[in-house]
């Protein structure tokens, strides 16, 4: 991966579009609410906002693998696109089924608008790398796109569920993204 290709996806995991601004503007970004993921809620989701962030990552993991699927040059990227797919598609063809059964609604949240924006940002860039540098940098972002999102589910939103069928979801969907996260590392070393 480049530094300009780091840079760029630093950018948006911390501020979650394109062009964010200056280093202090993204050291505010980061501290807004002391938890360093910069949503500025320092309350406690609901288990119906916890199921639309979870949906926004899973619906952001899909639109990236997409055009992976296009893009990808070598066999094990676009396997991995693909496996991103299947698995996040039957994760949130489970998330509705469970907020259904629970009686949960899937609301919006500062979590989701910024898993939203993230993604955006992501799909834009990888849309304006070059052939050549396609696999690398969908790889890379993967990497950077899991480790936040195992963050995100371990620090904010596991703790912040009260529904028990809620918590075993999340814990599982914790497992996959950590699965998910080995893969693309292992794809990383072997592309490098």
């Amino acid at each position: 991966m480049t530094k300009r290709s780091l840079i760029y996806l630093m950018s948006i995991a911390l501020c979650g579009l394109p062009a964010c601004g200056d280093d202090e503007e993204i050291e505010d970004v980061i501290d807004v609410d002391g938890n360093g993921n910069g949503n500025g809620d320092d309350i406690d989701l609901s288990d119906s906002q916890i199921l639309g962030a979870v949906s926004a990552a899973n619906l952001g993991e899909i639109d990236q693998a997409e055009v992976a699927l296009d893009r990808g040059n070598a066999d094990s990227v676009v396997s991995y696109a693909q496996m991103m797919i299947d698995d996040h598609t039957t994760a949130e063809q489970r998330l509705q089924s469970l907020a259904a059964e629970q009686g949960l609604s899937v609301d919006d949240s500062s979590v989701s608008r910024m898993l939203e924006s993230q993604s955006e940002g992501l799909v834009m860039f990888l849309e304006s790398v070059s052939d050549s540098q396609f696999d690398a940098e969908y790889i890379g972002g993967q990497v950077t796109v899991h480790e936040g999102l195992l963050t995100l589910l371990d620090t904010r939103l596991i703790p912040d569920a009260s529904d028990p069928l809620v918590v075993e979801f999340l814990n599982e969907l914790s497992d996959t993204v950590e699965g998910h996260l080995e893969t693309a590392l292992d794809i990383q070393d072997a592309i490098d």
